[in-house]
């Protein structure tokens, strides 16, 4: 028996199997549609890692805290949260896109020590309450700089508008006249927004009738006055267009999220604030294309 002949007579059949699956697949994908607006409505469920840090300069003292969040604070450490997306595809090569995104969170703890947070140092065994709100709006410019008919390959920049509400509530101890303590309830936070640039890329290929990848990554490290902001997001998945004009979309996505933000109290006495954001897990999305 020619083993030989054998061997490349299967080597033969394998690459000539390989070309008509490629050349199947390829005829079989539908054109990337280049121009029109499209919209889309989800929700993302993540798991949340996040933490906080305080400075208290002035005054003539110096007082650091910080916490976890989750272990500390008992914040939720997952959440369902909405999204909302349009894009609008124009000249073939151009693209503008908004969407919005939340992450909102309370939590309460009764604390088991001093735990000093901004300008307040909130005492032990007393119940602290926290919130923290995230809203995210994102405006966003695209160039395809590579396409033909089921891919494209496209870079990006736009604002991101980050707003921080974050808030604490509970007991604290102050000095009284009689040179004592006295317990009163008092709160400290701070929130801000601000435009955030950022820069990014993405991919779409379509490899069959009715399927669709993506692939997204977005970044930016600024800072602005008395803000300084890093932040890193990731998005694969895959679109089914149940019929021309109707999707669904379930992927994976990545966030991370780093702010420092210095709050000015007044009489040469600032409060420097830290915070850490990551959240990841699956997201899906129905969308429409008008």
């Amino acid at each position: 028996m020619n083993f030989r002949r054998i061997y490349s007579g299967n080597v033969l059949l394998t690459k000539f199997a390989l070309l008509v699956l490629l050349g199947t697949t390829s005829s079989c994908a539908h054109a990337i549609q280049r121009d029109g607006i499209s919209a889309s409505l989800g929700g993302f469920y993540s798991t949340i890692d996040s933490g906080i840090g305080s400075t208290l300069i002035g005054g003539n003292t110096e007082r650091q805290g910080s916490a976890s969040f989750e272990s500390d604070l008992l914040l939720e450490e997952t959440s369902t949260q909405p999204i909302v997306k349009v894009n609008w595809n124009f000249k073939e090569q151009h693209m503008l896109s908004l969407s919005y995104f939340e992450l909102d969170r309370q939590g309460a703890v009764i604390t088991v020590a001093e735990f000093p947070i901004g300008d307040r140092e909130f005492k032990a065994g007393t119940l602290l309450s926290t919130e923290l709100d995230l809203n995210l709006w994102q405006l966003r410019y695209g160039y395809a700089v590579h396409q033909d008919k089921v891919s494209e390959w496209a870079v990006t920049g736009g604002l991101h508008f980050i707003s921080f509400d974050v808030n604490f509530n509970g007991t604290v101890a102050t000095a009284n006249n009689g040179g004592g303590s006295l317990d009163i309830s008092a709160g400290t936070g701070f929130n801000n927004t601000v435009p955030l640039p950022n820069v990014g890329t993405y991919y779409n290929y379509n490899f069959s009738n009715n399927f669709r990848a993506r692939f997204d990554a977005q970044y930016f490290n600024i800072s602005i006055d008395n803000l300084d902001a890093r932040m890193v997001s990731l998005e694969a998945g895959v679109e089914y267009f149940a019929t021309p004009k109707t999707s669904l979309y379930t992927g994976l996505s990545y966030y991370d999220v780093d702010a420092k933000y210095t709050q000015n109290l007044g009489d040469a006495v600032d409060i420097n604030w830290d915070i850490s954001l990551k959240y990841w897990g699956p997201m899906i999305a129905v969308g429409y294309q008008f």
